[in-house]
């Protein structure tokens, strides 16, 4: 997380930056006690109500956070060198008290806006078709700083029926983190949440409500594991289970994606997908949500039985549970990302909306 700025600083190279707002917005670099060079903004039509500066840990970007004064925060993001050029700007969006952080090699940068920084109410709870109880608690904006493309991110926080608010537990600073992936971390005020990159448009988190568990085939909701012997049909074959499909997908080399998919058990699938003396395709980090999420999209879709295991589970939180995985699991103790449980809410969340109607794939 980006410490709090302030309308003035100074590098580690001893240059000065100051803040300067009147008619028009100026950000003026002093060096050696001479006015270097100073960036120029236009004052915002919506005014503004403050703002500050905070330079990267690099020192390489400095950080112009403002906002206005109705509940509306911005930004701009400018290089500190050798001259004074933004490379970005986020206008005025709904929210209060946006925090930031830049991912360890600063090619990304995050902004976490809560819609409010007072403590939510029961009365702020909204119902969405299901009946489920739920809350706009604010937005993410995950923004790639090299050619300044920026997505966003809306946070639906979904309760149980018996939840009271506790106003003592309440914080609005969301502590993001960022790395390199865009892999993003964030601290609500009821827990923290590790959110895999791709992030959703629309992020589904599940506070103090049941929290469904599986890892092992032959325990209960162990059809939600990909080892589970469900065949699906993809890419125009067809895979004996999830796993097979998604260890192949590793893989540019068709005979070794083809002795995956012909191996006898998920278990000698996945120790074949893990051999690292095989390459594994170049944007395989890049893809491997997508993958694994056309894999149980088409399973759910192509098995009633398991879909209807699925809509059965509600609005409950999913949980891999295992020690074993910190990405694709929660890592035993909560602290990993749980990605396949996020896929699995994912999946969940289209086939309720009726948008899941692949049931084979030719």
């Amino acid at each position: 997380m980006i410490p709090d700025g302030a309308t003035w600083l100074t590098a580690g190279n001893g240059d000065r930056f100051d803040l300067d707002i009147g008619r028009s917005i100026q950000i003026i670099r002093t060096r050696g006690g001479s006015m270097e060079e100073r960036l120029e903004f236009p004052y915002p039509n919506a005014g503004i109500g403050g703002g500050s500066l905070t330079l990267s840990p690099s020192e390489r970007l400095l950080l112009f956070s403002y906002f206005s004064g109705q509940s509306e925060e911005a930004y701009r993001l400018i290089s500190t060198g050798p001259n004074l050029r933004q490379l970005g700007s986020c206008e005025y969006l709904s929210g209060e008290a946006a925090s930031y952080a830049f991912s360890p090699d600063e090619q990304l940068m995050l902004l976490a806006l809560p819609a409010s920084c007072t403590p939510r109410e029961r009365a702020e709870l909204e119902k969405d078709a299901s009946g489920n109880l739920f809350l706009e608690f604010g937005r993410l904006r995950v923004h790639r700083i090299a050619d300044d493309v920026a997505t966003q991110h809306s946070i639906c926080v979904y309760f149980d029926e018996a939840w009271e608010p506790n106003r003592d537990d309440y914080d609005a600073e969301l502590y993001p983190e960022i790395n390199n992936q865009g892999d993003v971390k964030i601290t609500l005020p009821w827990e923290t949440i590790n959110l895999a990159a791709p992030i959703s448009d629309i992020v589904e988190l599940h506070i103090g409500g049941h929290e469904i568990r599986f890892y092992s085939v032959g325990e209960e909701y162990g059809c939600f594991s990909n080892f589970a012997p469900y065949p699906i049909r993809l890419a125009g074959k067809s895979w004996p289970t999830s796993e097979h499909y998604f260890q192949a997908q590793k893989f540019d080399n068709e005979e070794h994606r083809e002795a995956i998919r012909k191996a006898k058990s998920p278990m000698i699938a996945a120790r074949m997908g893990r051999d690292r003396k095989k390459k594994l395709r170049r944007d395989w980090e890049a893809v491997k949500v997508a993958v694994m999420t056309d894999a149980v999209r088409a399973k759910f879709a192509q098995h009633d039985d398991l879909r209807a295991v699925l809509l059965g589970t509600g609005d409950a939180k999913i949980v891999e549970h295992t020690a074993n995985d910190a990405y694709w699991g929660d890592g035993g103790d909560g602290s990993g990302i749980n990605m396949l449980g996020q896929v699995l809410m994912r999946v969940r969340a289209e086939v309720a909306a009726g948008g899941n109607e692949q049931r084979r794939d030719n």
